[in-house]
Formats: structure tokens, sequence, C-alpha cells
């Protein structure tokens, strides 16, 4: 019994060629989605104390702890150290003029 032989349908080079360009974006996208996700985890750890923190937003401590007892921001404690966790105030900093 002859073995049948099987050909594929030549693909145009440009049809290739955008399906290239579809796995590269994707695989862009991913490399970015995961960067984002690690720079936020690195940021969950940093925490400033409550003076850097003002200095960082550009306003004073009181402003501070008034943002955190309405819940704009997060006051914790972290391997001894009480204050603002930097992720958060980056965020206020971008939403608060």
């Amino acid at each position: 019994m002859e073995e049948e032989k099987r050909y594929c349908e030549p693909r145009p080079i440009g049809e290739i060629l955008e399906d290239i360009l579809r796995e590269l974006r994707f695989a862009n996208e991913k490399g970015h989605e995961l960067e984002s996700r690690i720079a936020t985890l690195e940021e969950r750890d940093q925490v400033l104390t409550p003076a850097e923190a003002a200095r960082f937003v550009g306003r004073t401590t009181h402003t501070l702890k008034s943002w955190a007892a309405r819940g704009k921001i997060t006051f914790v404690e972290q391997g001894g150290i009480r204050g603002y966790r930097l992720s958060d105030l980056k965020r206020i900093k971008t939403v608060t003029p």
C-alpha cells in the first residue's frame, strides 16, 4: 500500500507576515503587562514615612492624615516603618492636582 503524500497549499507571504506580526504584538503586550505587574509588586513593598510621603506628593502630613481618614490612601505599618505605600502615593499624585 502506497503512502499518501499530503501537501499544504502555499500561503501568500503577506498572510504569513501578518501572522508573525500578530504574534509579535501579542508577545510584546504580554511582556509589558509582566513588567508593569513586577513594578507594581516592587512598589507595594516600599513604604515612605509620613514626612517623605508629604514631600513626594507636595502636601503636608496633615493632608495625608486627612486623605487616609477618608480612604483615599492607606496608612500602613510594614517592617517597623509606619507610613504610606509608594504605589498609593503615585496613584493619588496623578489624580490630585
